[in-house]
């Protein structure tokens, strides 16, 4: 019996203690937190509000309340308030909190202490700390091939990276085709749900460039927007090169049909461009072979445009009728790339008989010579049978 009871006596006891207890640790006060500004940034001073209400049904007198922070937070207004609350008041407690510049974006946790009638009490508070620099680039662009021709797909890949201090969300990148000779084989919009910090991720576009686009280096208009963990927004325009090219195209022909064996003969040679840009620096070389050159073996035609020609004049003497002539070409495509190759020009060079008939020379005027010739003897002979008569004529007499 007296152990039933000891065992009773400790129940309730205890029972007792732990609403005590309970009782003594409750909260009596209701404290709501605002930062302003929200979010705050390293560097900056914040003002934190602690509005503080008396739910209760008695008055409540000089309660002392303590702020306390922590690296990298400095407090720069009193740490300890003192205030009194009538039943059903509430209060405003205000405190100036500078964040360090070396602060890191997230959360830091501030602590409010309060006495009430020799009770203490505590309350955990979080201060959002927002990156400086929300900032997402585009760090690697990368193009399948290297260039493209007119009318020839090429795939674009974007790299974006995350240098915030913290998660990007709703990312959208967008290409401005509008002003460039390029069209979309699918979409020009891609999204990225999220990014993390100093996390990269890819993007793509497959796109076609139109069959009449001139070679140049286009800068396509790249617009991407995101948002940060606090829901703000940010908008960037940026700018991605992509490359027209197609190799150039030079051929040579003989301007002229006038060569002749064994002659100082001239050569017009034709530069032609065939292909879609320009090219500069032209410069060609006639090389050796079954002539002989007269004049200098090499000249300067300088840029020729897409679709035009450039010529040069050499004198060369022939040595056989079928005659290869090889002509070295130096010339620079519009990127600058040195280019060097040798054509091969197979022509005809005419027998002198073959280019009097067709003009290329005069032939000899023999019908002329005869002629003057027969005008010459009759007049010789008149003038002899003039001489003979007078000469008849004096002896006569």
């Amino acid at each position: 019996m007296k152990n039933k009871t000891l065992i009773i006596s400790v129940f309730l006891f205890a029972l007792f203690s732990i609403l005590a207890l309970g009782f003594t640790s409750a909260t009596p006060l209701d404290i709501t937190f605002a930062q302003n500004p929200f979010p705050i940034h390293s560097g900056e001073q914040v003002t934190l509000n602690f509005y503080v209400s008396n739910n209760g049904n008695t008055n409540l007198t000089d309660i002392k309340f303590t702020l306390d922070v922590n690296d990298p937070l400095d407090l720069r207004s009193a740490a300890e308030k003192t205030i009194s609350l009538q039943a059903g008041e509430t209060k405003t407690l205000s405190y100036n909190v500078y964040v360090q510049d070396d602060a890191e974006a997230g959360k830091e946790e501030i602590t409010l202490d309060y006495k009430i009638n020799g009770n203490s009490y505590s309350e955990d508070f979080d201060i959002q700390i927002a990156p400086n620099q929300v900032y997402l680039e585009i760090s690697d662009v990368k193009s399948n091939p290297g260039s493209v021709a007119p009318g020839e797909r090429i795939n674009l890949i974007m790299t974006l990276q995350n240098n915030a201090g913290s998660e990007i969300r709703e990312i959208t990148v967008r290409l401005d085709l509008s002003n460039s000779p390029f069209a979309p084989e699918s979409v020009t919009e891609q999204a990225i749900t999220s990014l993390s910090n100093r996390d990269t991720q890819n993007v793509q576009f497959n796109l076609i460039a139109l069959s009449s686009a001139t070679i140049s280096v286009y800068k396509v208009p790249v617009q991407i927007t995101y948002f940060d963990t606090f829901g703000k927004e940010y908008s960037r325009q940026d700018f991605v090169s992509i490359e027209i090219y197609e190799k150039p195209i030079l051929d040579i022909a003989v301007d002229k049909d006038t060569l002749i064996m064994n002659m100082p003969s001239k050569l017009d040679i034709k530069v032609l461009n065939k292909g879609l840009g320009k090219v500069s620096f032209v410069e060609a070389k006639l090389l050796p072979g079954e002539y002989t050159i007269e004049t200098s073996n090499s000249g300067y035609i300088g840029t020729i445009e897409s679709d035009d020609y450039g010529s040069i004049e050499f004198t060369i003497v022939p040595k056989q009728k079928n005659t290869f002539i090889q002509v070295s070409l130096e010339y620079r495509d519009s990127n600058n790339k040195k280019y060097s190759e040798v054509k091969t020009l197979n022509v005809q060079a005419h027998s002198v008989q073959e280019a009097q008939r067709l003009g290329l020379i005069p032939t000899f005027p023999w019908l002329w010579v005869i002629i003057i010739l027969v005008i010459i003897a009759v007049i010789v002979f008149f003038i002899v049978r003039r001489k003979n008569k007078k000469k008849k004529l004096l002896q006569q007499g």
